[in-house]
């Protein structure tokens, strides 16, 4: 399976795109499909760290733990 992009990644105002700093843009070549999935989980990866963040060493760290390997999975296309 290809890698995604790495970042950093940037919203390019003019152009409506998502671009690297050098002004390439993400979704283009071979990797767009990973980039896409990346992407796509986004949203799920804030989620996940967001309710992980307050919890990660108390005694709710399994859900967080949970929520956070189906994140993961969506982002790699795993789900």
């Amino acid at each position: 399976m290809p890698k995604h992009t790495p970042g950093p990644w940037v919203w390019n105002e003019d152009r409506h795109k998502v671009a690297q700093p050098n002004g390439d843009d993400v979704l283009v070549g071979p990797d767009w499909r990973a980039n896409a999935r990346l992407i796509a989980a986004a949203p799920d990866l804030l989620a996940a760290a967001e309710a992980a963040e307050p919890h990660i060493c108390g005694q709710n760290s399994a859900r967080a733990l949970v929520i956070i390997r189906a994140a993961i999975a969506r982002a790699r296309g795993e789900e």
